[in-house]
């Protein structure tokens, strides 16, 4: 089998580029959720312990809100292609609020209940606490951003009503 030539990859990636498709807009999503983490945690890390300017809380913050825009940023022209609005903007900025509490408040209990009740090893209670409460976070915050701030115009999102 041969394979493909750099005009069919690069035509490929065009398609799924422009798709706004649920596969296209959660692997999208994805890349720009892993991009905006890594900004996040390096920015934490650099005003935190490599310059040693912040504690680790304001470090954290800082890390947080500039991670946070630049996944509104990549995700509202790339992922769901959408025109900035401010009502868009504060539906974002309420949406990430909310999955900030979700995040901290599951990681709380969760790092609690593996490490001091089922005395797991505590790094191991740290990332799989982490890994749960961010994925929880991440499902409701793709959830919310795709079917109610950048839904497609004139598309209407209805539940299905029992017809007894």
């Amino acid at each position: 089998m041969a394979a493909a030539s750099p005009r069919t990859w690069r035509g490929a990636a065009q398609r799924a580029s422009r798709s706004t498709s649920l596969r296209a807009q959660s692997a999208k999503f994805a890349v720009t959720g892993a991009l905006a983490a890594l900004i996040d945690v390096s920015l934490t890390w650099l005003l935190q312990i490599g310059l040693g300017l912040l504690s680790a809380d304001p470090a954290r913050a800082v890390g947080f809100i500039v991670g946070t825009w630049a996944a509104y940023l990549l995700n509202r022209r790339w992922t769901f292609q959408a025109e900035a609005t401010a009502v868009r903007f504060a539906g974002v900025l309420a949406t990430y609020g909310v999955t900030f509490v979700v995040n901290m408040v599951a990681y709380k209990f969760l790092f609690e209940l593996f490490d001091v009740h089922w005395e797991w090893n505590s790094t191991l209670s740290l990332v799989v606490a982490f890994a749960i409460s961010q994925g929880t976070a991440t499902v409701v915050n793709f959830a919310v951003q795709r079917w109610i701030i950048f839904r497609k115009a004139g598309v209407r999102v209805v539940a299905k009503q029992d017809p007894s």
